[in-house]
């Protein structure tokens, strides 16, 4: 996947700002933003327990690897996060902005046997095509017996975590999401406490 930010949802502004404060800072990452969280669903990961809350995914990664590239993507990417926070802090101001982001619609399983075991892999097509449009009739998985299965789906969908190691009991093969632009408000400095009355 690249680099990606993942975050609650399109109304998490602090959150939003970071994610562009961030895409500004690495143009040359391509850094994509993935809003995890469906419309009446409760949060269930790591960052939701803060306030404003971002995860960052850097890849490719295999399980269990330590990657110094990934790693020293990783380091410049959280410190650049403090060097944003510190700007908040001291009262810098973030105008409006328009953001692109892929929002959840499904999950797609591998094929399987009827014992439950997998009946083919993902497409060659397919592999490493996070973030890019997957167009009904398009390839998806090629089965262990040769032949391909198309995607059957209405729309035009955005696939992503495709053939992510850590899924495959989950099982999915890949989310899919669709793609959303909006507007992010602006953010406001923040006004100082008042001081105690002496």
């Amino acid at each position: 996947m690249g680099t990606c930010f993942i975050a609650e949802s399109s109304h998490d502004v602090f959150a939003l700002h970071l994610c562009r404060h961030l895409q500004l800072q690495y143009p040359e990452l391509s850094c994509q933003v993935f809003l995890y969280q469906r419309s009446g669903e409760e949060s269930y990961s790591l960052d939701s327990v803060a306030k404003n809350g971002l995860a960052l995914e850097l890849g490719p990664q295999p399980q269990g690897v330590l990657r110094a590239d990934i790693f020293s993507r990783m380091r410049a990417l959280v410190a650049t996060v403090l060097d944003f926070i510190d700007l908040f802090n001291q009262g810098t101001a973030f105008p409006t902005f328009e953001m692109e982001a892929y929002r959840p619609v499904g999950i797609m399983d591998f094929p399987r046997t009827e014992a439950g075991n997998l009946a083919g892999t993902v497409h060659p097509q397919l592999q490493d095509q996070d973030f890019q449009p997957l167009q009904p009739g398009d390839p998806i998985f090629q089965m262990f017996s040769g032949e391909d299965l198309l995607y059957e789906g209405e729309s035009t969908v955005y696939p992503l975590f495709i053939n992510e190691a850590a899924y495959y009991e989950k099982g999915v093969a890949f989310v899919q999401t669709e793609k959303l632009t909006f507007s992010v408000p602006a953010m406001p400095a923040l006004t100082p406490a008042p001081s105690p009355a002496s």
